[in-house]
């Protein structure tokens, strides 16, 4: 954290302000996500909105100076940018609509099953966001009794009936799921299994997948399941239930290995 002391007419402030996304509280992400849905139409205000996200009160912040606001607002510049300053943090830990509290995975994707990722992942690739947010985001489990993940388990038909429910989520709050989405999928996916990715989602391995550049629209996770399953289909119900990073290393492990026999290592 960056600590900011404002001094004004004898009277001193102290501001905390976060140096990342993994120090920003969930009503600040809120705002910081606010701020750059703005900034994508051109109308987000140049300072004002920074006062808001540190918290910094109008009658304050209205004394500073330009060059005492640049200042501040330098300390922050990084929210601009979430692409080159992603977290694996889950920062939006639940969002309740219509009195319905639906609580979201683990950061790092810690509690994520894989039948659960490639749902989620395929409607992210899609752009049916909706779809996405409504697979990760679930009831609570009732009872409860702190053995088990918090959500009830991953269910298509489940997905289909919440997404009545995310079609009122507000455009701010779905956007930052998504953004967050990205954010630790980078971090704790992309980054981790760079074997796996570069060949499932740009099409550059023929011998493990058809043609998958995942903005063409031909990547299917579906197909690769079914390609991981090859003879063992029918534990497909227990593979599907395996933890994404399981499922996800085994894959890094056996690209890496194949591309060593390639080349004769």
């Amino acid at each position: 954290m960056n600590n900011i002391e404002i001094s004004l007419k004898q009277k001193t402030w102290n501001i905390v302000a976060p140096e990342n996304f993994n120090e920003v509280s969930g009503d600040q992400y809120l705002k910081m996500a606010h701020r750059l849905l703005a900034l994508s139409r051109g109308s987000a205000t140049i300072f004002s909105d920074i006062a808001e996200i540190l918290n910094i009160k109008p009658s304050v912040w209205n004394q500073l100076s330009v060059a005492q606001r640049y200042t501040v607002r330098e300390l922050v510049a990084w929210m601009d940018d979430p692409e080159n300053h992603p977290t694996a943090r889950q920062l939006i830990d639940s969002v309740t609509i219509d009195g319905c509290k639906l609580v979201g995975c683990q950061s790092s994707f810690g509690n994520t099953t894989w039948e659960e990722f490639i749902y989620a992942d395929q409607f992210l690739i899609s752009g049916r966001f909706k779809e996405c947010a409504a697979v990760l985001y679930r009831p609570i489990r009732d009872p409860y009794t702190g053995e088990t993940d918090i959500r009830i388990p991953f269910t298509k038909y489940g997905t289909d009936r919440r997404l009545p429910l995310f079609s009122k989520l507000d455009e701010t709050t779905l956007f930052a799921i998504i953004l967050n989405y990205r954010m630790m999928r980078r971090v704790s996916i992309e980054e981790r299994y760079k074997n796996v990715f570069p060949s499932y989602m740009s099409g550059n391995d023929s011998e493990t997948q058809e043609p998958a550049d995942s903005n063409s629209g031909n990547f299917s996770w579906v197909n690769v399941h079914r390609t991981l399953l090859g003879e063992n289909y029918f534990n497909e119900n227990q593979y599907l239930q395996l933890n994404v990073h399981t499922v996800l290393h085994r894959m890094n492990e056996v690209i890496e290995s194949n591309k060593n026999m390639k080349n004769g290592k």
